[in-house]
């Protein structure tokens, strides 16, 4: 529904991702032929950033706002278990997170341009495909896992369970406790 006026619009309505959705997103890269890694994962506390650390965020920051002000949108949306998000996280590797569950979200904008999003998204079943060198790895992401808005965007609190299953020999690991004799 659209109403309001042209110089203060009012959006509201109502959002369904169906099964068979096959949705993809590429974090752009700066550089896709140099790819350097200090390190594999990079935690940052967003609620007590340093200069260094902001300059980091500063990208993110941007998904919090609409460049257009004036629009006051409001939006229910729901994401049925059947639909799949892909993030390819660093293309030239591989890396890839791929997930699929149910949601029920509230996203919207207000006059100023922010962006606020509240709800949750249960995970049915995903991966992440890692790749650091010449290692490969497929973490499953445990069914009941979920990520859940309180407000903004990149703010979101991540509680995910991933496996690793290792197929290992098992007289590696009992090694040092089978003496010669035996």
């Amino acid at each position: 529904h659209i109403g309001g006026n042209e110089t203060a619009p009012v959006i509201d309505g109502n959002l369904t991702v169906n099964e068979g959705t096959d949705f993809t997103v590429v974090i752009p890269q700066e550089d896709p032929g140099v790819v350097s890694r200090e390190a594999v994962v990079q935690f940052l506390d967003f609620s007590n950033a340093s200069n260094e650390d902001s300059l980091l965020m500063a990208p993110y920051d941007s998904l919090n706002r609409f460049s257009l002000t004036g629009f006051e949108v409001s939006t229910n949306i729901s994401i049925d278990k059947d639909a799949v998000f892909n993030i390819v996280i660093d293309e030239a590797n591989g890396d890839l997170v791929n997930l699929q569950g149910e949601a029920t979200l509230s996203a919207g904008i207000d006059p100023s341009g922010k962006i606020n999003l509240t709800g949750n998204y249960v995970i049915d079943q995903g991966s992440y495909q890692l790749s650091y060198n010449f290692i490969q790895r497929r973490f499953d992401i445990e069914k009941g896992s979920r990520i859940e808005w309180f407000g903004e965007p990149t703010a979101a609190e991540v509680d995910l369970t991933a496996i690793y299953i290792a197929n290992t020999a098992p007289l590696d690991l009992v090694s040092d406790y089978i003496s010669a004799s035996n």
